[in-house]
């Protein structure tokens, strides 16, 4: 085993999946044959040993809350930020949630989509779970300070309530190409897409309960290639797109496997195969993203760069307002400016030049991505 191929973190808790209970837990290690290699027998029972605690919190909430959630209506059509993994969608996330006006899930939420009612990340549950390490202080991949509050994108609590998202892959990585089908549904069955927009707006719903008349701001890069099946469930939705050099993206979401993904999965990592799925799978959402782009008016969507919003961010994010026709400018540039004040001290991973195969195979399969945001190959 090389160094790159190397098992770590095998008695972390640092694991979504904590907040999950039973039925989809053990139907996860079902699609996979339970095929969990050696080394993380400890990781798969700890996780099998919380849900039974997840299911008990679960009827709870139903029993309390279920009739209000379900009753519940949006304020308004969400905002969804799209973007590969590494584009930039945090960043982008973390400064529309300065918004006061939006309402955006927090880590807590998604890491216990059944349960988040009852005081969420400040009860004593939530409390007990920083004590105990289960959410670190910063992000493993890049250093981002991080809580149980802060703004978390969505796709954690939907796989975790409906297994139809391709982070299945990162549990199983000898069988991520199953979970591929979710990056865009396209090649799905009814039932499969009937039941995602449910689970959608069941979380939506839950999300609006809790924060009450507030625009729903989701982030999520799976999202990007899903654009025809939100708006079946959302029509007047708005989008955001944000991009960045490929090549920075594939070097940054390679380091992200090599340290997030490395908390969760279930199987051993191989860096030569993880650099085969990112390839496979960008290009695949790319491919979703280009089509179905075409559905909205320029009223409806904006596509940003990366390093424009970096270089110019108050610029770039009043052009997404006016675009957008979101409104309340004049009340969020001050928090914007606070917030963008109290970054200035953060400092981005090194960035360690790509050897000549990688970009030249980057070049070719990525060529549109390339040729359409006018980044140099």
């Amino acid at each position: 085993m090389s160094a790159d191929d190397r098992q770590k973190h095998l008695f972390s808790l640092t694991n979504f999946m904590f907040g999950s209970t039973p039925g989809p837990w053990f139907r996860l290690l079902r699609q996979n044959h339970f095929a969990i290699d050696p080394p993380f027998y400890f990781r798969a029972a700890a996780v099998s040993l919380v849900t039974p605690v997840n299911a008990l919190a679960r009827l709870i909430e139903e029993q309390k809350w279920g009739e209000r959630i379900a009753s519940t209506r949006l304020a308004g059509p969400p905002i969804f930020l799209l973007g590969h993994w590494r584009s930039g969608t945090t960043h982008l996330h973390y400064m529309m949630s300065q918004d006061e006006r939006f309402a955006t899930p927090n880590n807590y939420q998604v890491a216990r989509p059944f349960a988040f009612m009852g005081g969420g990340e400040h009860s004593a549950l939530g409390r007990l779970a920083e004590r105990l390490g289960l959410m670190p202080k910063t992000r493993p991949m890049d250093n981002v300070a991080v809580s149980f509050d802060s703004p978390q994108e969505d796709e954690q609590g939907l796989f975790m309530a409906s297994l139809l998202s391709p982070l299945g892959g990162w549990f199983f990585l000898r069988n991520d190409q199953q979970y591929d089908k979710y990056l865009t549904f396209e090649d799905c069955s009814e039932a499969e897409r009937s039941e995602w927009k449910r689970t959608l707006d069941w979380f939506n719903r839950k999300l609006t309960c809790y924060f009450g008349e507030r625009q729903l701001l989701l982030k999520s890069p799976p999202h990007t290639g899903r654009i025809r099946l939100i708006l079946e469930q959302y029509p007047d939705a708005k989008f955001v797109h944000i991009h960045r050099n490929p090549y920075d993206v594939f070097r940054s979401f390679r380091h992200f496997y090599d340290t997030l993904v490395r908390l969760v999965n279930l199987q051993r990592m191989r860096m030569s195969d993880v650099e085969d799925t990112i390839i496979r799978r960008y290009r695949l959402l790319h491919e979703g993203y280009f089509e179905q782009r075409e559905l909205l008016g320029p009223d409806r969507l904006i596509d940003i760069r990366y390093e424009a919003l970096e270089q110019a961010p108050i610029e770039q994010m009043r052009r997404i307002y006016d675009t957008l026709d979101l409104g309340g400018w004049d009340a969020f540039e001050p928090r914007l400016r606070r917030y963008l004040d109290g970054q200035r001290s953060y400092t981005k991973n090194p960035s360690p030049a790509l050897p000549e195969p990688i970009r030249n195979r980057l070049a070719d399969a990525w060529e549109r991505s390339f040729r359409e945001w006018d980044y140099a190959a």
